[in-house]
């Protein structure tokens, strides 16, 4: 799957660094932006109620660190046929 990945997520935040690990156990190169859900600070936050962490791969979101630790664990950001599973993984985790 190509696309830029982002994850918004807030610094003090354990779920935040709960994704951020697996990101980085994984060696996936990713960015990283701020937002506060407290006071809705910092970039515009896709997740309706405003909370992290939300991972943005192209042109899919996912949310909720179980859902997103999942993703990035069962493959969705390596190997293209994987990709399909794993979206549809993230989804069923993130209800």
């Amino acid at each position: 799957m190509s696309g830029r990945l982002r994850l918004i997520g807030y610094r003090h935040s354990v779920y935040t660094r709960a994704a951020r690990i697996a990101l980085n156990e994984k060696n996936v190169d990713f960015e990283e932006t701020e937002h506060d859900p407290f006071t809705g600070e910092g970039v515009d936050n896709p997740h309706a109620f405003g909370r992290v962490p939300v991972l943005c791969h192209g042109d899919f979101t996912i949310y909720e660190t179980a859902a997103i630790t999942a993703y990035v664990a069962d493959g969705g950001l390596t190997a293209r046929r994987w990709s399909r599973v794993a979206r549809g993984s993230g989804r069923v985790r993130r209800r």
